[in-house]
């Protein structure tokens, strides 16, 4: 990941990662450096009941109730909500980066590794 990434551009969007604390962000406990490796390990909250784009696979023909999209859709845009107001935007929210939490909460992801050279991106403004 690091060597895609500036090492800056990881360290800055993890530092303000850490400082995120609201109900529908996935919150990041700490963050693993392995220079040896050039790795970082994200230590990120555990949702039970996996991502949104796979929640719902086992009945595949079952659509999603209305109920179900109002409270998704309520969820997410605290969460962006939340963001705003500290003057961040997140450019790269999908359905797989929002995640089902065992209360049925959903929650998204703000900094995420993903595959090499992949972290979801965020953008300072104001």
């Amino acid at each position: 990941m690091l060597e895609t990434l500036s090492r800056h551009t990881v360290r800055t969007q993890v530092a303000i990662t850490m400082h995120l604390k609201h109900r529908n962000l996935v919150t990041l406990y700490e963050v693993i450096d392995d220079p040896s490796h050039h790795t970082l390990y994200l230590v990120l909250e555990y949702c039970e009941r996996g991502p949104l784009l796979k929640a719902g696979k086992d009945r595949p023909y079952e659509p999603i109730s209305e109920e179900d999209t109002r409270r998704a859709t309520r969820d997410v845009l605290r969460g962006l909500e939340y963001l705003h107001a500290v003057n961040i935007v997140h450019r790269d929210v999908k359905p797989e980066n929002v995640v089902v939490c065992a209360s049925s909460a959903l929650q998204f992801f703000v900094c995420r590794g993903g595959g090499r050279g992949y972290l979801s991106e965020i953008v300072l403004t104001g």
